[in-house]
């Protein structure tokens, strides 16, 4: 299998870093000069290396022309233009999978500070654009943003050799493309299966009762509300959600259906197991239930010593580890969704 990257800026550093991250063969087939003309071109060398994906990787300041940037319908014109490629050569070529970017557009046009930016309007068009693709988004302008724009650029190394991105911008760049691309040949994970204690609500349901656990809307007990918003993200685009816990059944049904502060409650549940069973016998008993195998099963558990025996036992099972400070939580379950749950071919359900 093998990976293309395409770019209207130079980005050879970021195809090597690419194929060290991923061991397997990366090309860069197309000069910044022709990315567009080699999309059209059946003939082209992207093409002839017949790639399983392309990554479509586009510097924003050299897409838009500056005569297109003089306002937000001017740009729009143009990206409908470039759109209207990049959709005919994902319909030609629709064995292909097609990774598009976002993009990053810096305020550098000088406009009256009272008239409308057409930058910002420009970027929420595109992505609009490559988003009515159903195509999978590479997020480079969050990148971008995660970085700043003063760690994510190079300006030095953009007027040497156009080459736009630094060091750490190239390595943030790999990294996802290698994600994606783990995910683009990973399975589709359909049922991610939850502990209760110190994943769904903070503390022990045991120990310090229903009044007790760290859970609530508003306060500091909402990192677990928000992990539980991007379950229902999920359970949303169709991955079913289970619980496997050693609570008493009774007790965690009524924290589940009563505390004020679950975003979750019964009916959002496949299935349910909290009992003295072992977790991965109660895995494969929601396996059963639900008519999927043991494969399709990501399993999220606070307790080491369960992940411990869910993996020796259930090897094909994902077990993901939490991390220790629970405010991190939302962006590990993020995280999760994009590497198991990503819809990277369009034919997926």
């Amino acid at each position: 299998m093998s990976i293309a990257l395409i770019s209207n800026a130079t980005i050879a550093h970021v195809a090597m870093k690419t194929s060290n991250l991923t061991k397997d063969d990366v090309y860069y087939p197309l000069g910044r000069s022709s990315w567009l003309s080699g999309l059209v071109d059946d003939k082209s060398k992207l093409y002839q290396c017949d790639p399983d994906i392309i990554f479509v990787i586009l510097h924003g300041r050299t897409l838009l022309s500056e005569d297109s940037l003089s306002s937000a319908e001017a740009a729009q014109a143009e990206i409908s233009s470039i759109i209207d490629v990049i959709r005919s050569a994902a319909r030609k070529h629709d064995r292909t999978t097609f990774v598009i970017s976002t993009i990053d557009l810096p305020l550098t046009k000088m406009h009256p500070l009272v008239s409308r930016r057409p930058e910002p309007q420009a970027e929420a068009f595109w992505r609009r654009s490559i988003e009515e693709l159903d195509l999978p988004i590479l997020e480079l302008s969050e990148i971008c943003t995660t970085l700043g724009r003063e760690r994510f650029y190079n300006n030095r190394i953009w007027y040497m050799g156009y080459m736009p991105f630094s060091k750490e911008g190239e390595d943030a760049l790999a990294a996802e493309i290698s994600r994606i691309w783990r995910a683009y040949r990973t399975p589709r994970r359909r049922c991610i299966a939850l502990g209760l204690d110190n994943i769904l609500w903070g503390g022990s349901l045991e120990v310090d009762g229903i009044d007790g656990v760290h859970l609530d809307v508003g306060g500091s007990g909402s990192r677990f509300f928000d992990f539980q918003k991007r379950l229902i993200d999920l359970k949303e685009s169709g991955v079913m959600l289970a619980v496997i816990s050693k609570n008493n059944l009774k007790a965690a049904l009524k924290c589940i259906n009563n505390h004020p502060g679950m975003l979750l409650r019964e009916g959002d549940f496949a299935a349910i197991r909290s009992n003295s069973e072992p977790k991965p016998a109660n895995l494969e008993s929601i396996a059963e239930e639900l008519g999927i195998g043991t494969d399709s099963f990501v399993f999220i558990d606070g307790d080491p010593a369960e992940r411990e025996e869910m993996e020796t036992s259930k090897p094909e099972v994902v077990v993901p580890i939490p991390p220790e400070d629970s405010s991190q939580m939302e962006t590990f379950m993020v995280g999760v969704s994009r590497q198991y749950f990503l819809r990277t071919k369009r034919e997926e359900p």
